[in-house]
């Protein structure tokens, strides 16, 4: 075994209880340490590991009410890459439920002890850290630098020479063959480790191939195989709801997430995968209790984010009606104290537009119509000084709240000028598109029908900005109604040929005409759909040249 050389390892102590922290420097101190941090407040951990890089971390689990835990601490650590694989972590907790143990094991600290312990234990359980840092530094350090192949050498080093490390080395190597898309390779080393004791992640390398090529039914055979053999094995559940959600299960893949989460209700990662899936299957009253938990472990982690909160909102919106004059008072309140909560902790004027559009319509459905008329004016109040400051995907949640909240002008002008300014963003126009093919009510219809009307006397009076604004108004309350897009493209095409400012007609002119592209040849307007599209390429080039 190496002997441990500690005089020039940086050592950092996590504890809030003095007498445990005065305990581990000690045995630090006697171990050769010179460099010895300690920290008392969990919310400091993260600024002092960005600062210094630790080789040895004692971290403890419980470290005070409503304040970061180990386990939330070594995840962000994890997360934003500020450990290296070098560096040793041990956790300490005096807590030994299923819960904790399997939440800590998740973000796979070197090793962890239980409250009472010996320094003989810890002396222990360094020691065999230790020497497999020192066993495995040259293949971790080029892990850490993302050198593939020179990792794959090391690694066949190793395992030709019959380590103590072989199936770790198998394992590695497998991976590095995976990121590097030789799937063959990589088989070749998942099937040779699939009867190898504790080699789980043999058979969830092979499903995850399997995954590849959407061979769901062997997907599925060994993400199960290794829950039958190992039930805490935590990610095969989640790989096999990913299958599942892949050829099409929704309930199965529910289900499977759901089993994950009983055993190990403190992953704030896999409830967040937990509510994407209830949120695509329309499952909003488990996608809202979900949101509950959430909230509430995110709060001091990594995963501590607004989007949270606004889900929560939108969720609870989409099944309101459905739950109990008790139950909705008591999510409406928790929804308050998440949007609160949220807006006193990330200060931007898109979060507050949202937050209070959101409150107006959780309050409408409260039937408490004034607390929600004065959320929508504040709303619309900031919203009209903060435009510059909203990202697109904010421009198409307000538009979306906007629209249910009857102010459907301006969410159609915010659609409008979001197309407009996005036009190679696909994606953004899939979702407008959606938006905006909402079917209109009677009413509706008829506001379009006048606006329509207006727009038609504007054009035969040459009056074209007047027409484009009448056209636009019509396709706020109908945005498929045909006709007022044709006219709106005449409009436009006219205004253009005869202003000096040409370049936005034709964006909107553009927009139209790809819209109106699935036109059939029996449909009416389809002739005159042809005539404009003519004379929008025409007018196109005139400017290009």
């Amino acid at each position: 075994m190496t002997a441990i050389d500690c005089a020039n390892k940086r050592f950092l102590i996590v504890d809030n209880i003095k007498q445990s922290m005065d305990t581990l420097k000690l045995f630090s101190y006697k171990l050769g340490a010179e460099y010895v941090d300690t920290c008392y407040n969990s919310k400091n951990v993260v600024s002092m590991c960005e600062a210094v890089s630790y080789d040895v971390i004692f971290l403890g689990y419980d470290l005070g009410d409503h304040k970061k835990n180990g386990q939330q601490i070594l995840e962000e650590l994890r997360t934003k890459q500020l450990v290296k694989r070098l560096a040793i972590i041990i956790m300490i907790t005096g807590e030994i439920s299923q819960a904790m143990v399997l939440a800590a094991l998740e973000h796979k600290p070197d090793d962890y002890l239980t409250k009472p312990y010996s320094q003989k234990d810890l002396a222990t359980r360094l020691k065999r850290s230790w020497d497999k840092k020192v066993a495995m530094a040259p293949i971790y350090r080029a892990m850490d630098k993302d050198e593939h192949n020179k990792v794959l050498g090391l690694c066949e080093d190793e395992i030709q020479r019959n380590s103590s490390y072989k199936t770790e080395c198998l394992g590695i190597k497998s991976r590095q063959f995976f990121e590097l898309n030789q799937y063959l390779e990589a088989t070749e080393i998942y099937e040779l480790c699939t009867s190898i004791k504790n080699c789980q992640w043999a058979h969830i390398g092979l499903g995850k191939i399997a995954l590849i090529s959407e061979d769901f039914p062997t997907a599925k055979s060994h993400f199960k195989t290794v829950i039958e053999e190992y039930p805490y094995y935590l990610s095969a559940y989640d790989w096999l709801a990913k299958t599942y959600d892949l050829n099409k299960e929704s309930k199965l893949a529910l289900e499977t997430l759901e089993i994950a989460i009983s055993m190990s209700p403190r992953s704030v990662a896999r409830l967040l995968q937990y509510i994407d899936l209830c949120l695509s299957y329309e499952q909003y009253d488990k996608a809202t209790s979900a949101l509950l938990i959430t909230n509430d472990l995110a709060n001091n982690s990594v995963h501590y984010k607004p989007e949270n909160a606004l889900l929560f909102a939108e969720s609870l919106l989409q099944h309101f009606d459905d739950l109990s004059s008790h139950e909705q008072r008591k999510f409406h309140s928790k929804v308050n104290n998440a949007i609160y909560r949220v807006n006193k902790d990330f200060h931007s004027a898109e979060l507050g537009i949202r937050s209070k559009l959101l409150s107006a319509r959780l309050f409408n459905k409260s039937k408490q119509y004034l607390e929600g008329k004065s959320s929508l004016q504040q709303a619309e109040q900031l919203f009209d000084k903060s435009q510059s400051e909203i990202s697109p995907n904010g421009f198409l949640e307000i538009a979306k709240s906007f629209n249910e909240l009857e102010r459907k002008d301006k969410a159609a002008y915010i659609l409008s000028d979001l197309s407009v300014s996005h036009p190679d963003d696909l994606e953004l126009q899939e979702k407008i598109l959606n938006l905006r093919s909402k079917t209109p009510t009677t009413r509706e219809r008829t506001q379009a029908q006048r606006a329509f009307t207006r727009g038609v006397n504007f054009f035969n009076t040459e009056k074209y900005s007047l027409a484009i604004n009448e056209f636009s108004k019509a396709l706020i309350f109908y945005p498929s109604y045909t006709l007022a897009n044709l006219h709106l493209l005449e409009a436009l095409l006219v205004f253009a040929e005869t202003g000096n400012e040409k370049q936005l007609e034709i964006e909107r002119s553009k927009q139209i005409i790809e819209s109106l592209n699935k036109m059939k040849s029996h449909e009416d307007g389809f002739d005159m759909f042809i005539k404009l599209k003519n004379k929008f390429s025409q007018l196109d080039n005139s400017i290009k040249q």
